[in-house]
């Protein structure tokens, strides 16, 4: 069994509309705003756990984790495995060099490499 997870396809649930217009007429529009205090929050009432972090991308979090990362990355890892997982594809920026770094540790073979590009137009 393979696992996909969508690349830069966001989850739309129906409320995001009006939540980016409020994001966008408080003027925070960046980490540690209002939202990012409220998703800390509920992670922190789910989990039951003292402190949960937010972070706007992958590489300040394998940063901050400090080695956190990769023991998430393997949990995740077996926890699909356990479940049927055979194969995992991703898609990670060659600027992404904590990415990089974690999935070379963890075994990782980068097979038929891609060149991506982004078009702001």
């Amino acid at each position: 069994m393979t696992f996909k997870i969508p690349f830069n396809k966001p989850c739309y649930t129906g409320n995001e509309d009006e939540y980016v217009l409020d994001s966008m007429k408080s003027l925070h529009i960046s980490g540690n705003g209002p939202y990012t205090k409220k998703c800390e929050e509920w992670f922190e009432n789910r989990l039951k756990c003292k402190r949960a972090l937010l972070a706007p991308s992958c590489t300040p979090a394998l940063e901050m984790g400090k080695g956190l990362g990769k023991f998430l990355w393997l949990e995740s890892l077996s926890n699909m495995m356990t479940h049927g997982l055979e194969h995992a594809t991703t898609r990670i920026s060659a600027n992404n060099v904590a990415a990089l770094n974690l999935h070379t540790r963890l075994g990782f073979k980068f097979k038929n490499p891609a060149s991506m590009f982004h078009y702001w137009g």
